[in-house]
């Protein structure tokens, strides 16, 4: 092989997986073994070399990987062919390699959204310099939105006072109950939820008008949802919110994992065009009654950006976490307007859905 850096292609996926090996270890590299194929099935609608993961070969290998996704994103009026960035990864004797192959990858790309933390945003932050002249977008922190259905977590789990432990846990959701019902938003009632296994064509008109309430978005449609979560190798709930006429109002996605050693939801995406926030509360309403069926005690999702479904989620208590990390953006090919929206980081809507954020911002095991 050809010294230098190059799109990824199929035949490299042994050779970049044997990166992570080295690199992260055995549980990290099966972990991309299960997400790879998915990961990489969207290379095909890339329309520019810029949207798909790059490799840098040095001396004859492949010395480090720069993971990619393919996808659309609106700032202001102009939609841009850009990408997610993933995974960068470099054997430890080419460590160097590395801001060359990023480098090199941000020349190529025309928008580029994803995490880091903190410990390689200064790097990040001068190799995007040198194509903005202005720093990366950063957020003041992702939020996590936390809520705890079962408070007596510690005590359960090392299996004191279990008495106690029931008697707290009932205290809690009671009062919980009560603080929601006066402060939550008049629920819909005309609405229902219809579990799908895909998303059909009708969920484009629905993606079109949510999208237009932010300046900054990852363009959903029917083919991004199915990819994101239909053919992805977890197992994901959805629901289409429908009105009376059978109409789709809103979708709600979400997963079940554990985290502290309890079972607990992945609230990935949470979508719904409605000013007054009621169908926001039929959503929750519906997710939080399936949680508690499961004996959920936790339920998780990210501060979206989306002023009404933030303020939906605080009246029912759900509690802000910052997350150690940080949303970075590599450069955008655009006019000084769109490069002001582009690095605000108040003018993003982002969800767990984006990127790698559910998998990032969130302590699972």
């Amino acid at each position: 092989m050809k010294d230098g850096t190059r799109i990824y292609e199929q035949d490299d996926k042994e050779e970049v997986l044997n990166i992570f090996l080295k690199v992260w270890g055995e549980e990290a590299c099966q972990t991309q073994k299960l997400f790879w194929d998915w990961k990489h099935s969207r290379d095909t609608i890339a329309e520019n070399d810029g949207q798909i993961s790059h490799v840098i070969v040095k001396n004859g290998i492949i010395a480090g990987y720069n993971g990619a996704i393919p996808n659309d994103f609106r700032i202001g009026s102009k939609v841009f062919k850009g990408c997610y960035c993933m995974d960068t990864i470099v054997l430890p004797d080419y460590r160097g390699a590395g801001i060359r192959l990023v480098r090199n990858h941000l020349a190529e790309v025309q928008l580029l959204v994803g995490g880091g933390n903190f410990r390689n945003f200064g790097l990040f932050e001068k190799i995007t310099a040198k194509f903005t002249g202005r720093q990366s977008m950063k957020s003041l922190e992702p939020i996590r939105m936390v809520l705890i259905y079962d408070p007596t977590i510690p005590i359960s789990k090392k299996k004191l006072l279990p008495i106690l432990s029931k008697i707290l846990s009932y205290l809690w959701r009671k009062a919980l109950s009560i603080y929601t019902n006066v402060r939550v938003p008049r629920k819909a009632k005309d609405i229902k939820m219809l579990e799908i296994n895909r998303f059909p064509d009708a969920i484009d008109a629905f993606c079109n008008e949510f999208g237009r309430r932010f300046e900054c978005i990852g363009i959903r449609n029917r083919e991004f949802l199915n990819w994101r979560f239909a053919e992805a190798p977890l197992n994901y709930e959805m629901y289409l919110a429908l009105d009376g006429s059978d109409t789709i109002v809103g979708y709600m996605v979400y997963r079940h994992t554990q985290a502290f050693g309890r079972k607990a939801i992945i609230l990935c995406e949470c979508c719904s065009c409605d000013p007054s926030g009621g169908q926001y509360s039929f959503m929750l309403d519906f997710l939080h009654t399936q949680a508690k069926l499961n004996g959920t005690g936790i339920v998780m999702t990210l501060k979206t950006n989306h002023a009404i479904f933030d303020e939906t989620l605080r009246k029912y208590g759900y509690l802000p976490k910052p997350v150690k990390h940080i949303l970075v953006g590599g450069r955008i090919d655009g006019n000084e307007e769109e490069k002001d929206l582009y690095y605000n980081p108040e003018k993003w809507y982002a969800t767990p859905a984006d990127s790698d954020y559910e998998f990032l911002f969130f302590r699972q095991y």
